[in-house]
């Protein structure tokens, strides 16, 4: 059975369309929407609003909760708490940067993981420090390449200069 709303609404229709097409971030414009659908008359019923906005029920609720004791100020207010938090901070992955970015560096994500163990005590699995070292901060372990013996230093100049 669709639970009829009891909401006072403070603004105009209007001015909640206003607001939204002002809006830039999703979950701000999808809030006014639901405030504007039932303050428009042409939803009435959080099922339908959960509905037409494109979320859960049990959603629609907690906002308008928020709507009422807070007022739009709080129904617009961002939430931090989003997301998962990270495995390594933002100041260890500085420190292993700036490690990598020493001559010595590391010489494979296994000796970051073991480093990262030894002086920080945190244990991390070698998928977590590729991400972080290859995809976040765009570095690499330092790894020697074999080079051929017979290989002409000449030759090599010559192309670099091409």
């Amino acid at each position: 059975m669709p639970r009829l709303l009891d909401l006072q609404v403070t603004q105009s229709p209007e001015q909640l369309k206003k607001m939204m097409s002002e809006q830039s971030a999703n979950w701000a414009r999808e809030r006014l929407q639901a405030l504007y659908l039932y303050a428009s008359g042409i939803a009435p019923f959080e099922n339908s609003i959960a509905r037409i906005v494109g979320k859960d029920v049990s959603s629609i609720r907690r906002w308008f909760r928020t709507y009422e004791k807070e007022g739009l100020a709080g129904l617009l207010k961002p939430r931090n708490n989003r997301g998962r938090k990270a495995h390594l901070s933002e100041a260890l992955q500085e420190q292993v940067k700036k490690k990598l970015a020493n001559p010595e560096g590391f010489d494979n994500y296994e000796e970051i993981r073991q480093w990262l163990l030894e002086e920080h005590g945190v244990e991390v699995s070698h998928a977590v420090i590729y991400r972080v070292v290859h995809n976040k901060l765009k570095a690499r372990p330092k790894v020697a390449r074999p080079s051929n013996t017979a290989k002409d230093p000449e030759q090599g100049e010559k192309l670099k200069k091409n």
